[in-house]
């Protein structure tokens, strides 16, 4: 039940995110980041939310987190300078 409930967590996110395949564009690249370091901390904390914090499938949990945590954070996300660059603009300096 939980691996379901993450799945589809997190298949729900893929699809609203604004970048080709996604079906609808609901938010943008930032606003993924901060939804999938809340879904690494939602994934970690199901073990003790559904009441199997003393099983063996705990690790998976624990380890999807971090592994989700971690690749957000390692993630390139287009800040304003290089979007402004894309367009041919030259962001200033502040």
């Amino acid at each position: 039940m939980a691996a379901v409930i993450c799945g589809g967590a997190k298949l729900a996110v893929s699809l609203l995110t604004d970048y080709p395949g996604g079906a609808k564009k609901v938010f943008g690249f930032r606003a993924r980041r901060e939804i999938d370091l809340g879904l690494a901390g939602m994934v970690a904390t199901m073990p003790e939310f559904l009441a199997f914090k003393d099983e063996h499938e705990k690790k998976f949990f624990l380890t999807q987190g971090a592994v989700i945590s971690a690749v957000s954070e390692l993630t390139r996300y287009p800040g304003k300078s290089q979007l402004s660059e894309k367009d041919g603009k030259r962001a200033k300096a502040a």
